[in-house]
């Protein structure tokens, strides 16, 4: 029993939005916004290991500030925050043992990876054709990373932690 592979599964996101948009010295629009996202899971895994997998909530960011220039080329520079949810394969708490020497076990607590970019575009128009040149930087913070361990008689244990940086 206490490798069951039965469960049932719900995850809920509630969001909210808000953005604003605003033009000053006349070429210069910026256009921020912010939304918050409240995540729920419920999770019956139908074994004796009881998980509670805590709700949690998120602020993601947005900016966009851009520039028209004389000649009808635009310069934009954009910042904006991505979040990933663990899957239900990294917080599923059930053993998985299909090899006996190499078990996995997820973490009810993971928390989501955020990701925030940075970007840097310009675009200009050629004989009606718009050509785009964008630069960019990603930084991933909580990342979701594979822990193993050796157990007794050399089985190696793997589950989940937000321990990564990318």
């Amino acid at each position: 029993p206490s490798l069951s592979n039965e469960f049932s599964y719900d995850q809920n996101v509630t969001a909210g939005y808000l953005s604003y948009t605003l033009t000053f010295l006349k070429n210069y629009p910026l256009k921020t916004g912010v939304r918050y996202e409240y995540t729920t899971i419920n999770a019956d895994f139908k074994t004796e290991i009881t998980a509670e997998i805590p709700s949690y909530g998120t602020l993601v960011p947005s900016l966009n500030l851009s520039r028209k220039l004389a000649n009808g080329n635009l310069i934009k520079a954009a910042y904006n925050r991505r979040i990933s949810r663990p899957s239900l394969r990294f917080l599923n708490p059930n053993v998985e043992a299909s090899n006996p020497l190499q078990i996995s076990q997820g973490n009810p607590l993971l928390d989501p990876e955020l990701t925030d970019n940075y970007e840097l575009g310009y675009s200009t128009f050629i004989k009606g054709t718009t050509l785009n040149f964008t630069g960019f930087f990603r930084n991933t913070t909580g990342s979701i990373q594979s822990v193993r361990n050796v157990l007794a008689g050399g089985v190696i244990s793997t589950t989940y932690e937000n321990i990564g940086q990318e």
